[in-house]
């Protein structure tokens, strides 16, 4: 399902991200640091997948009510493991692209955690004149 289908997206994104590491180490750049990070970040991938795995099997034991409401809950609780697993590899990916990139541009690679860009909802008001 979705899951699986954004797991494969971030595995995907694991391999180019692997590839371009892999020139940048060719032209001579010091890619350790975001190297290890990678590695960290494809090393949960599979742990994902089995998770997702676990849940689906615990949703086709669902045969009769007496079961229903266990395996539910435990399908549920590994669904929302393998979520925040997602969520950690997607992070990890999305700091080694960026420093990939900065590593590219200027030769230097930092790993810097994600800054939240939500911005605070703005309040309009409308006034009407009735004649």
């Amino acid at each position: 399902g979705r899951l699986n289908y954004i797991v494969n997206r971030l595995e995907t994104l694991a391999n180019t991200l692997t590839t371009e590491i892999a020139t940048l180490k060719t032209a001579g750049k010091d890619v350790a640091s975001i190297e290890t990070k990678l590695n960290e970040a494809k090393a949960k991938i599979p742990a994902t997948k089995q998770k997702i795995t676990d849940a689906m099997a615990k949703f086709k034991l669902i045969t009769s009510l007496d079961t229903a409401k266990a395996n539910y809950e435990a399908g549920q609780a590994l669904i929302r493991e393998a979520q925040a697993m997602i969520k950690d590899v997607h992070v990890a990916l999305v700091q080694v692209r960026g420093s990939a990139k900065s590593l590219q541009n200027n030769g230097t690679a930092t790993i810097t955690p994600p800054v939240a860009t939500t911005t605070p909802p703005v309040a309009t008001t409308t006034s009407t004149t009735t004649p």
